[in-house]
């Protein structure tokens, strides 16, 4: 694989919606309630040892309080404390076996720490319960990580045709089909990728790769240049100056 073919961020992953304010009073104490909707009042404000402590209140005051574990598990997997996330979210499972975005969010964090297999499962779980494009594209990255690169590309197909607008499927795809070798098909889903969202480096990064492969050095550059405008980065600078020295020019490979 590689090198610059990568898991996104954690955080940036957890972005499952947290039950609705309204809905999750009838489950919960009212003093719980409060103290649920102070911490997803933190959370909004990205003050994650805030809202970890009033999500810990309404735990205190409603141990049963399913919604409040899931919150907490997200706050604090923003926070940095994976594994009180993931304790968290199988608390949550225990209290609400239906709740598929702690499965899911679980399964993040599992994959993150490099068990693909623990992983795999609980996208499943999720898929079972409520399918959607997320857990399809998340599963799809466990599976290429376990090197199953045709269920890697039949999830990533599902999670497309259920968010064809959702760009991120498009890029996850062509990272995969890149390291197959399929690159007319890579290329075409980095480019679908570019459209859908435009400030991608890593679109631009793999496109510049394949050019580069394909002796079609300028575009090649200038796919890198883009890259490293997105996202200044050692590599792609080495890549782009390599592509230079093949175009023989000198003072920009050096540059």
């Amino acid at each position: 694989m590689h090198p610059w073919i990568r898991v996104a961020a954690l955080a940036a992953c957890m972005t499952v919606g947290l039950p609705a304010a309204h809905g999750a009073a009838p489950s919960a104490s009212e003093e719980a309630y409060e103290q649920y909707l102070s911490g997803l009042g933190y959370q909004d404000l990205g003050q994650w040892p805030q809202a970890v402590a009033a999500y810990t209140k309404a735990i205190q005051l409603d141990p049963d309080y399913a919604d409040a574990y899931y919150a907490r598990g997200l706050a604090s997997a923003h926070a940095g404390d994976v594994a009180a996330a993931q304790a968290d979210w199988t608390a949550a499972i225990a209290l609400q076996p239906e709740m598929w975005k702690a499965y899911l969010n679980r399964g993040r964090t599992f994959l993150q720490q490099g068990a693909p297999d623990v992983a795999e499962a609980d996208f499943t779980k999720a898929l079972t319960l409520a399918p959607s494009a997320e857990a399809y594209l998340e599963r799809g990255t466990a599976r290429w990580k376990r090197h199953d690169p045709d269920g890697a590309l039949a999830d990533f197909a599902k999670g497309i045709a259920l968010s064809p607008y959702l760009g991120d499927g498009y890029g996850r795809r062509g990272r995969v089909l890149l390291a197959l070798d399929r690159l007319d098909e890579a290329a075409a889903d980095f480019t679908k990728q570019i459209t859908l969202r435009e400030g991608v480096p890593g679109a631009h990064l793999g496109l510049g790769h394949i050019r580069e492969r394909q002796g079609r050095l300028t575009e090649a550059a200038e796919h890198y240049t883009v890259a490293v405008v997105l996202e200044p980065a050692t590599q792609t600078y080495l890549l782009r100056a390599g592509v230079f020295e093949q175009l023989d020019d000198v003072q920009r490979a050096m540059a």
